[in-house]
């Protein structure tokens, strides 16, 4: 499995925040930085897992009836 990036924009209208990173089994993270590249934070492990668990639950939750 080879790593695959990670590019999205913000919904601000000024985009200052560039949200990115990798998907790579156990080595997958977001990166949150400015535009200045300093980094703001990540997020990896069992924190990013219960996030996107919890996204995909209301996305498909919104979905039904």
């Amino acid at each position: 499995m080879s790593a695959k990036r990670i590019r999205t924009k913000s919904d601000l209208p000024n985009d200052k925040i560039i949200i990115g990173g990798w998907l790579w089994g156990h080595q997958t993270y977001l990166w949150f930085r400015d535009l200045g590249n300093h980094c703001i934070g990540t997020i990896s492990g069992n924190k990013l897992y219960r996030l996107a668990k919890a996204i995909v639950k209301q996305f498909e939750s919104g979905r039904e009836g």
